[in-house]
């Protein structure tokens, strides 16, 4: 079943969907895609099967921004 998990990066611009996309998309399979919102530094995580927040999160700060903050299911 595909989920949705929404989560603010501080620092994220949209000019950096695309290579946040590509960090979560080749660490985890898990991912299916990475959908930008209208909210600023705001992203939905697009997954099938268990939630890794805390993994995506790590892999986040690791290519360099800040850490998320929150990280919800999105309805």
């Amino acid at each position: 079943m595909i989920h949705l998990c929404e989560v603010t990066v501080p620092g994220l611009r949209v000019a950096d969907v695309p290579a946040l996309r590509r960090v979560l998309l080749r660490g985890f399979p898990e991912v299916r895609g990475v959908v930008e919102t209208t909210r600023p530094g705001t992203v939905q995580v697009v997954y099938d099967g268990p939630e890794r927040l805390s993994a995506w999160c790590a892999e986040i700060t690791r290519a360099g921004w800040g850490y998320p903050q929150g990280g919800m299911a999105a309805a």
